[in-house]
C-alpha cells in the first residue's frame, strides 16, 4: 500500500510537504509491521524503519541518475510513461533488496542490548541522511542537470550507504567484543570463586580435624602451665587460616586474601609488604588496578620455574605512594612500540584489563611503567601516585 502511495507522489506531486508526509507514512508502516508482526521493541523498530526508508531513497538516488542518462539526461523520464515508471521501480526495488540484505547481515539481535545513547546516535544518522536525500530529490526534479552531476549524486548515494553500513557494522562488532569480554571475565571470576571456596572448605575440614586432636591434647595436660605452653605453640597454626588483615583498607585486605589463596592453590609463593593502604583510591579503582595486575602476575608466574610474586606498597612520604609487583616470568612479554600486548590466540578479546588499569591510574595522575629482567626472569610493574 505504501509503495502505491509512493508511486502517486512520484508521478503527480513534488511538494516538499507531501514528500515529508510520505516519508512519515512509510516509516510508520514499517514501524507497525516490525512491532506487531515481528514483536520488536519500539526504539530498535524505529531505527530499522528509518533505515529501510533510507535504503529506498538511496536506491532511487542510485537508479534515477543512471537511468536518466540512458533516457537522454532526462531526470523526469519515469513520469512520461507507465513502462518507464515500472522499469525505474524494478531497478530501484532490486537495489533496495540488495542493500537491505547486506544491512540485515550486521543488524542483529545484539542491538537490543545497546544503551539509549547508541540508539539516539543511530536515529540522528538516519534522520540526517533522509533529509539530505529528500533535498537532492527536490532539487533534481526542479532543475535540469548535466551527466556529471547525476553521476556525482549516484556515487555519493553509494558512499553514504557504505558509511552507514560501516557504522552499524562497527557498532555490532563492539557489542560482540563487549559481550565476549564480559563472558570471559565472568568465567574467570567463577573459576576463581570456586577455587577459593574449595580451598576454604578444605581448610575448614583440616581445622575441624585438628581442633579435635588439640582438645584431646589439652585434656591430657597436667597443669595450666602446660595448657598455656600448648596454646602458645598452637596459635601460629590457627593464624594461618585467617584472612589477610594487612591494613585498615578492607578492599585491600580482601584482594590480598584472594590472591593468597589462589597462589597457594596454584603452587605460587606470594609475599607482600604493606606500608601504604592506598586509602585515597576508591574501592572500585583499587580493585581494578590490583586485580588486573595480580591476575597477569599469577598467570605468568604459574608458568615459570621460580613461581613467585612479590607485592610491595611503599610510602615514601605523605605525598608519594608506590605499588611494585615483581613476579617470575619465563619469557619476555609481547610488546609493540613499548606497549604490552596480549600474546594469546584471541588477542582481540584480551588486553582490555591492562587498558582499564592504565585508565584508572591516569585518573589519579599516576605514573605506570614496567620492565623485564632477562637474566633474573622477572617482570616488574611500578605504579607511583603523587598526591
Amino acid at each position: 500500500f505504501f509503495y502505491l502511495m509512493q508511486a502517486f507522489r512520484i508521478l503527480f506531486i513534488n511538494s516538499l510537504y507531501v514528500i515529508i508526509a510520505n516519508t512519515a507514512f512509510i516509516t510508520i508502516c514499517f514501524l507497525v509491521c516490525l512491532t506487531l508482526v515481528y514483536k520488536q521493541s519500539l526504539m530498535p523498530a524505529l531505527i530499522t524503519s528509518l533505515n529501510h526508508y533510507l535504503f529506498i531513497l538511496i536506491s532511487e538516488n542510485i537508479t534515477l541518475p543512471l537511468l536518466s542518462i540512458f533516457f537522454g539526461n532526462d531526470y523526469r523520464f519515469f513520469q512520461k510513461s507507465t513502462v518507464n515508471y515500472l522499469l525505474m521501480q524494478f531497478v530501484v526495488k532490486l537495489i533496495y533488496a540488495l542493500l537491505a540484505f547486506l544491512f540485515a547481515r550486521v543488524y542483529r539481535k545484539h542491538h537490543e542490548v545497546a544503551d539509549n545513547t547508541g540508539y539516539i546516535l543511530l536515529f540522528v544518522i538516519a534522520i540526517s541522511n533522509t533529509m539530505v536525500y529528500i533535498l537532492i530529490d527536490l532539487f533534481a526534479q526542479k532543475n535540469d542537470q548535466d551527466t556529471r552531476t547525476y553521476m556525482v549524486w549516484a556515487v555519493s548515494s553509494l558512499f553514504m550507504y557504505i558509511a552507514l553500513y560501516l557504522v552499524f557494522y562497527y557498532r555490532n562488532y563492539m557489542i560482540e567484543q563487549s559481550q565476549k569480554i564480559n563472558e570471559l571475565a565472568q568465567k574467570e571470576y567463577n573459576e576463581q570463586y570456586y577455587t577459593i571456596v574449595e580451598k576454604s572448605n578444605s581448610d575448614l575440614q583440616i581445622l575441624s580435624h585438628d581442633f579435635k586432636n588439640h582438645l584431646i591434647q589439652l585434656e591430657n595436660c597436667e597443669n595450666m602451665e602446660q595448657v598455656h605452653a600448648y596454646v602458645k605453640n598452637l596459635y601460629p597454626s590457627i593464624r594461618s587460616f585467617d584472612s589477610a588483615t594487612v591494613s585498615e583498607n578492607k578492599t585491600l585486605n580482601v584482594i590480598i586474601s584472594k590472591y593468597n589463596t589462589l597462589c597457594t592453590v596454584k603452587g605460587v609463593e606470594f609475599r607482600y609488604h604493606i606500608e601504604s593502604a592506598l586509602a585515597f583510591l576508591e574501592a572500585g579503582d583499587l580493585s581494578a588496578i590490583l586485580n588486573n595486575l595480580l591476575d597477569n602476575a599469577l598467570e605468568a608466574s604459574e608458568g615459570s620455574e621460580a613461581k613467585q610474586i612479590n607485592l610491595n606498597l611503599c610510602k615514601k612520604n605523605e605525598k608519594l605512594e608506590t605499588l611494585i609487583i615483581t613476579n617470575s616470568c619465563a619469557y619476555a612479554p609481547a610488546e609493540k612500540n613499548g606497549e604490552l600486548v596480549s600474546s594469546k590466540a584471541d588477542s582481540k578479546s584480551h588486553g582490555f584489563g591492562l587498558k582499564s588499569m592504565k585508565k584508572t591510574v591516569a585518573k589519579y595522575n599516576g605514573f605506570y611503567e614496567w620492565k623485564y629482567d632477562e637474566e633474573k626472569k622477572e617482570f616488574t610493574t611500578t605504579i607511583s601516585f603523587y598526591h
